[in-house]
């Protein structure tokens, strides 16, 4: 991690994208990084969460994606779906993409689920605060 980087949280658990790589299963992390936060793009304001998944061993994006991160705010009852997109992270590969959600101050709790290179991936949850 760089010097005086964003603090992220990781999901709890791996995604599989299963077959979505030659000889086998794609192990793919996702993290969610509140703001204010210049990086990873697009950014995240105060208030808002950067949601960031990464497939290794896949390939750079390609076409439209279909990869999403639900999520619910507990503490101000707000919720709603980020759609996770190819924002220049990585752009030779592995696959990553991210999105930006106004989740609001309070503790969290997200999915993330979907497909990426029309691969699909399990769902993965994270549980974090937004301060």
């Amino acid at each position: 991690m760089p010097e005086n980087a964003p603090q992220f949280t990781q999901f709890y658990w791996p995604s599989l994208g299963l077959g979505c790589i030659e000889g086998g299963n794609a192990v793919a992390s996702t993290i969610a990084v509140p703001g204010p936060a210049e990086i990873p793009l697009p950014g995240a304001k105060a208030g808002e969460t950067t949601f960031v998944f990464t497939a290794l061993g896949t390939p750079p994006a390609q076409g439209p994606q279909d990869m999403n991160v639900h999520w619910f705010n507990i503490n101000t009852l707000q919720y709603g779906r980020t759609e996770l997109e190819f924002h220049g992270i990585n752009p030779e590969g592995p696959i990553t993409l991210s999105g930006t959600a106004a989740t609001g101050h309070g503790t969290v709790i997200a999915l993330a689920e979907g497909a990426a290179n029309q691969c699909s991936y399990l769902p993965t949850a994270a549980l974090f605060e937004v301060k």
